[in-house]
């Protein structure tokens, strides 16, 4: 997965929901892409779906989004996603001084990593 941008193109690059639809090659791709693209001190921010801690807002996420359909392609990935850890798989690219926050009650996350 490369573009044609320049290694160290870039002082920050931000990906917004779409990794948890992207199988993990996927998104281990996209995410070192990101990385090779980033000048050395560079910052990778990712805003990513997260699993809150409420089952309440769980079970409204999940009808709302259309999780309990069987063929929603995103179910898979994004279970995947979640089960490994966004940020352990922006640490797997190769990013460091990793930092996660959650936010909405913990519908959502940002991931940021340095590189």
């Amino acid at each position: 997965m490369a573009s044609c941008f320049p290694d160290g193109a870039f002082d920050k690059v931000f990906v917004t929901h779409m990794i948890h639809e992207m199988p993990r090659a996927t998104r281990l791709a996209l995410l070192r892409e990101a990385r090779r693209l980033l000048r050395d001190g560079g910052e990778l921010i990712v805003l990513e779906l997260d699993n809150p801690e409420s089952l309440l807002l769980r079970a409204f996420i999940w009808f709302w989004w259309f999780y309990w359909l069987p063929f929603n392609f995103e179910t898979p990935t994004r279970k995947d996603m979640l089960r490994r850890g966004l940020a352990e798989e922006v640490r797997e690219a190769g990013f460091e001084e990793m930092r996660k926050a959650s936010f909405a009650r913990g519908a959502f996350q940002v991931v940021r990593g340095r590189k």
